[in-house]
């Protein structure tokens, strides 16, 4: 187990499995202590677990065992499997079911995906896709990388990847703010010429667990899930087939009048976000604010780097960029 904490009382548990997190604790204006993460906070339960199915069904509750706070990878979401997939380089792929035909979701069947691999933690003075200025930045936080090496041919994937992925809590900066969670994600292609690879954290959390509603003080007990404000930093999402889930290669701009409910550049309450759907009658129960958003957000590549030369490297300054904005 490891733990993160900032001074101002935020902090972060996982275990190097996945990198499943455990907590995210912090204090209310109450003094009571609340845990942001859905889910068991032991960690022999992400440890010991056994792959299964994803969404599968215990209770009469949804539930989702393999992909649970965790690393996801090499892929996140879906690609579609079974049939050749062509790479940037003109090199194709072909990957294997999991869990319904036709898809390929999150890294694939046991023991592929990436939530079920042991990272290892680097000495920062030892990272080699992070600048000497991000380091330093590390060197000041309750932080840490870990790293990842994922073969050739793993999953049905090409070349050999090796990641480094940086986690740190910081302390708060103006008052009101309990400080912040960051998680940034690199890699590195060390042989074949292109790879598929989409890296990200799966997440479930209590938003019922609150320090503040939009600046007021108020008891978590008198917070409502519908104060929350989401804001996603995307002017556009990727078409997709309702069937199966799988991306169609198009685009639609959320300026268009039928796609402008999944727009939050300008942040909406989780309220105005449920306004967008019609009242849930399905999967997640009759009277929820919608049955939810199953789309791909493509975010402002001008925001932060998404790809970059290996020579600039050593320019990069990913938590300053983060802090001045």
């Amino acid at each position: 187990m490891v733990e993160l904490s900032s001074a101002s009382g935020l902090s972060l548990t996982f275990v190097e499995k996945g990198l499943h997190v455990t907590s995210i604790r912090f204090k209310d204006g109450q003094g009571k202590e609340h845990d942001i993460i859905i889910g068991s906070d032991d960690p022999a339960h992400y440890v010991d677990q056994k792959a299964v199915s994803a969404f599968g069904r215990l209770g009469g509750s949804m539930v989702d065992e393999q992909y649970r706070h965790c690393l996801i990878g090499r892929y996140a979401n879906r690609l579609p499997a079974e049939t050749p997939l062509e790479l940037p380089s003109g090199d194709s792929i072909t990957l294997p079911t999991h869990p319904a035909k036709g898809q390929n979701l999150h890294g694939g069947p046991s023991p592929y995906g990436w939530d079920e691999k042991v990272l290892e933690k680097v000495e920062l003075d030892k990272a080699t896709l992070f600048s000497d200025k991000e380091v330093q930045f590390l060197k000041e936080q309750a932080a840490g990388v870990w790293s990842l090496t994922s073969p050739d041919g793993e999953g049905g994937h090409t070349g050999t990847v090796y990641c480094e992925i940086a986690l740190a809590v910081l302390d708060s900066t103006a008052p009101g703010e309990l400080g912040q969670v960051i998680i940034v994600y690199r890699a590195k292609l060390l042989d074949k010429p292109s790879t598929a690879l989409n890296l990200t954290h799966h997440w479930g959390f209590n938003l019922g667990a609150s320090h503040l509603a939009n600046g007021q003080s108020k008891p978590a007990r008198d917070i409502s899930i519908e104060e929350h404000v989401l804001t996603v930093n995307s002017k556009e999402i990727l078409n997709h087939s309702p069937e199966t889930g799988l991306v169609t290669g198009t685009t639609l701009s959320l300026s268009k009048d039928s796609a402008k409910a999944k727009d939050f550049r300008k942040g909406k309450t989780i309220g105005k976000v449920g306004e967008g759907y019609p009242v849930g009658t399905g999967e997640l129960g009759q009277g929820y604010l919608g049955d939810g958003y199953d789309d791909f957000w493509v975010f402002d590549r001008e925001a932060l780097p998404v790809a970059i030369k290996e020579s600039e490297l050593s320019q990069l300054d990913v938590f300053g960029q983060m802090k001045a904005e």
